[in-house]
């Protein structure tokens, strides 16, 4: 009988020990998916993965993949020391049936010996101890984007019902993380790419003066193809030369003893044209047209043979491709003031455009945050008025309405735990909800036109006595826009609901201000935005009850 109570006993307190090692590892799990929340960039997300993969499901070697819509395996990632392994891992992926049948399953299993495992041939392992397998999918709406595979149970080698479980959370988490990295370079991408038409576009209505824009042509065929002597020859739509300019080692002329024969001939046949004088010099003429008219002819000379000269065709032919593009907008510019003011207006219509992606873009964040929804919006027109009467720039305040619109973008980041909890955040959720503003930052820093929107996005929770974050900047070292987006970001906080608390009475929310006024926000915006208040001269967008 003393044997038996203490074989219980020993049963109890084992049995003890695994429950407590499993809400240790499901507990760090559970932590493990909000840092993950964070997350920018899909690999950064999946190497993370197997790394949590590895600690929480106490494995001797993780392997982790993602798919693409076309089911390419797009990225890779491991935890722990298997070369042999990684590399039967790693190679001819789309034909691994192993991986195949992990992105084909609905939920996790468990492989006792994966080296008997019929779908595993391919595989090698670096020891025995890496023969029992957990296999993970990892699906988002119902849709496969990855797998994850755990080898062998550290302290033993088999994995058990209760990493099964932990399994299923892992690939839960997995699946929220990498869709929240893929939005975010999603929304970066399409800026970026909005950017850079726009910037191009500019660029090219700006080439007005022909003779300098063949002057920018010639010195750069010059230089491009190292040539002795680059020439360029343009007509107008009489056939008449409009300009002509010739670059050489002796510097830029506007006048150029230009080889008229060759020059019309190349335009006439509408192809370049290579001679050669031996092995000393050689000659190339090129055609600057487009589906609209025939422009000119660059020409160049050189002191290398024809050969030399017949692989400078192919770069020059570029050169040429958007020279004639360029000069098609310069002559048709330079032809109707009408159609520059067209363009003008363009331009303006682009910009509008650019307001109402960042619009959009603020309408799928609100979406999100239902309980905000029409803050950025909101703010932004208190914070403009504001701006008005402080007499800031057209420039200014153009940063002012777009910054309110994004200050809250870096919240894509944050998990939808911690954003839509009913009650107060814990200090571990606050330090994650505080990340947004860098999160926010970081998405918007290499988008040029936007550029004027970061000291918002960034210190738009700063405060004046320096309790802020994520600096702790105080007073003036505020950005003066951060300055004043506090005070009508605070006073719109404070009269709309939110999920641990209801809206306070405009008339309270504005004694607030002022009773903070030098603790938390500007003093002299504060006083601006009582004035404006006192005048009804904000009676349009807020009306006191």
């Amino acid at each position: 009988t003393d044997v038996a109570t203490l074989e219980a006993a020993a049963n109890e307190l084992m049995n003890a020990w695994e429950r407590s090692g499993y809400n240790q590892r499901l507990t760090t799990l559970i932590q493990a998916g909000i840092s993950l929340s964070t997350l920018l960039e899909p690999q950064a997300a999946i190497r993370e993965v197997a790394i949590i993969a590895r600690q929480a499901l106490q494995a001797r070697f993780t392997f982790a993949t993602l798919i693409d819509q076309d089911s390419n395996f797009t990225r890779v990632a491991h935890a722990g020391y298997a070369p042999n392994l990684l590399k039967s891992l790693s190679t001819e992926q789309a034909s691994n049936a192993l991986l195949q049948t992990a992105l084909n399953a609905l939920q996790p299993f468990r492989i006792r010996d994966v080296r008997k495992y019929k779908h595993a041939s391919p595989i090698v392992l670096d020891h025995k101890m890496l023969r029992g397998l957990l296999v993970i999918p990892v699906r988002l709406h119902r849709m496969s984007i990855g797998a994850i595979l755990a080898f062998g149970k550290q302290g033993g080698i088999f994995f058990s019902e209760k990493d099964e479980s932990l399994a299923s959370l892992l690939a839960s988490q997995a699946a929220a993380a990498i869709e929240s990295a893929w939005l975010i370079q999603e929304l970066r991408t399409t800026l970026s790419t909005t950017t850079l038409l726009y910037q191009l576009s500019f660029r090219v209505i700006q080439a007005e003066n022909l003779k300098e824009a063949a002057r920018v042509i010639a010195e750069t065929a010059y230089k491009l193809a190292k040539a002795s002597v680059a020439g360029i020859v343009l007509f107008n739509s009489d056939e008449e030369i409009e300009t002509e300019v010739e670059v050489s080692a002796d510097g830029t002329k506007t006048t150029a003893q230009y080889p008229m024969t060759m020059v019309e001939q190349t335009l006439a046949t509408g192809q370049h044209i290579v001679l050669s004088s031996g092995q000393s010099s050689s000659q190339i003429y090129i055609p600057i047209q487009t589906h609209l008219r025939k422009y000119g002819v660059l020409w160049m000379e050189f002191t290398e043979n024809e050969r030399h000269v017949s692989s400078q065709s192919t770069t020059l032919q570029t050169l040429t491709n958007q020279a004639a593009i360029a000069l098609e907008r310069a002559i048709l510019l330079a032809d109707s003031r009408k159609q520059a003011e067209e363009i003008k207006a363009a331009y303006r219509e682009l910009e509008i455009t650019y307001d109402q992606t960042l619009a959009a873009l603020t309408s799928a964040l609100d979406a999100r945050d239902r309980e905000t929804e029409g803050h950025s919006t909101r703010v932004g027109k208190i914070a403009c008025r504001l701006g008005k009467d402080l007499g800031l720039s057209p420039t200014q305040l153009k940063a002012l309405a777009r910054g309110s619109l994004l200050h809250d973008i870096g919240k894509i980041g944050i998990s939808d735990t911690i954003l839509h909890k009913p009650g107060p955040l814990n200090a571990e959720e606050w330090h994650i909800m505080r990340q947004h503003p860098k999160i926010g930052t970081q998405i918007v820093a290499d988008i040029p036109f936007l550029q004027d929107t970061l000291p918002i996005i960034h210190y738009h929770q700063e405060r004046w006595d320096g309790s802020g974050y994520p600096l702790g900047l105080s007073g003036t070292d505020i950005p003066l826009l951060a300055r004043i987006f506090a005070v009508a970001d605070a006073f719109d906080a404070l009269t709309s609901n939110r999920p641990y608390r209801e809206r306070i009475s405009n008339k309270e929310a504005l004694e607030f201000l002022r009773k903070q006024a030098g603790v938390l926000f500007d003093p002299d915006i504060v006083a601006i935005f009582d004035r404006l208040i006192s005048e009804n001269s904000i009676s349009d967008i807020i009306a006191l009850p």
